[in-house]
């Protein structure tokens, strides 16, 4: 056998492997990613949606998959990203078990148990098993609370004092300003690797 022809075989698998990890992580929303990005400037959304989607890479099957609590830091626009992990893996001929508190993640599963009826000693009961639609129509903690049955406490505040950033241009941001009330709870939402902390 030709030795030029063995070594464009052994590249061009190299290449294959290459082009198939960059399309798993365009399937799950990493695609404005550029390959010199380096890892500190990763979101955490983002750094967790890149350790995930290599285990829809593997070849195996028959395993039995445990994440807790993968959608901590996501927006929910990423959540979509994981789900279709999940979904892969499972479509894999695996097992997967997910500790979530996410409803998108919880609407995906085939079976869910739920846990309680608290925390702590007043925990580590079975008050739930069965699909999503029965856990909203169910009388649990989970089940009440997916199904908006808790009330929300709302109060207008008004600010007088503000944090000020002006003219903000690093990462992705553009150019922008914005204005914090002082002495109040401020959340900041966005999708994974919209620059909401660095």
């Amino acid at each position: 056998m030709n030795l030029l022809l063995v070594h464009e075989q052994k590249v061009q698998t190299v290449i294959d492997d290459i082009l198939k990890r960059l399309r798993t992580l365009e399937e799950v929303g990493l695609n404005y990613l550029t390959l010199n990005r380096t890892t500190n400037t990763l979101s955490g959304g983002e750094s967790q949606r890149i350790k995930m989607s290599k285990h829809l890479n593997s070849s195996l099957s028959d395993v039995l998959y445990i994440f807790d609590e993968p959608s901590i830091g996501l927006h929910p626009h990423d959540i979509t990203g994981i789900n279709k992990i999940f979904k892969g893996l499972e479509e894999k001929g695996n097992t997967v078990i997910i500790v979530e508190h996410d409803p998108d993640v919880i609407n995906i599963a085939d079976h869910i148990i739920d846990m309680g009826p608290e925390s702590g000693v007043k925990g580590g009961e079975i008050t739930f098993e069965g699909t999503y639609k029965q856990l909203l129509n169910s009388d649990t903690t989970t089940g009440n609370a997916l199904s908006n049955k808790h009330e929300m406490i709302t109060e207008n505040k008004e600010f007088h004092e503000f944090y000020e950033l002006n003219n903000a241009n690093m990462f992705n941001l553009k150019n922008i300003s914005i204005k914090i009330p002082r002495n109040a709870l401020t959340v900041v939402t966005g999708v994974a690797g919209s620059v909401k902390v660095h």
